[in-house]
């Protein structure tokens, strides 16, 4: 929360999640760029291939947020890119410290919107299970590239 949010004036919580997944999908679009770009970049076959399955969920998921925002009279914001890494386990811990991020946002809407909006927590329901299934296996390809892990 930035001090502008704190001087403006209180808003529905329904439209203060909107602009929180505003930003959400603008981010997911991002790291699933990041995800697919990265995966091109790694040069271990399984985990290029994991990782381009995840970057497809990510991008599923980003485009499921901008129907929920279509359909709300809203838009995604744009994200700009995070920092590359010159190793596959720097740029997969990177998207997974943006992955992390989205996925509190997710429960934080989600815990906004529980009573304004059944329908929208509903769908966020979903999305954070299945954001969580995706934290998960990033988590376990960054391990696998860590430089330091014992084998």
């Amino acid at each position: 929360m930035t001090l502008l949010d704190l001087l403006r004036p209180a808003r529905a919580p329904r439209v203060r999640a909107l602009d929180r997944l505003a930003g959400c999908a603008g981010r997911y679009a991002t790291l699933a760029a990041n995800l697919a770009r990265h995966a091109a970049m790694c040069d271990l076959p399984t985990i290029a291939a994991d990782l381009a399955r995840l970057a497809d969920a990510t991008s599923a998921q980003a485009e499921a947020l901008r129907r929920i925002l279509r359909d709300r009279g809203a838009w995604p914001a744009p994200a700009a890119a995070g920092p590359e890494g010159a190793s596959n386990w720097a740029r997969l811990n990177a998207d997974l410290a943006l992955q992390g991020d989205l996925a509190r946002e997710l429960n934080q809407t989600l815990v906004e919107v529980e009573g304004a909006d059944p329908g929208l927590a509903a769908v966020l329901r979903v999305l954070a299970a299945e954001e969580d299934r995706n934290l998960r296996a990033l988590r376990s390809l960054a391990l696998k590239c860590d430089p330091q892990a014992l084998d």
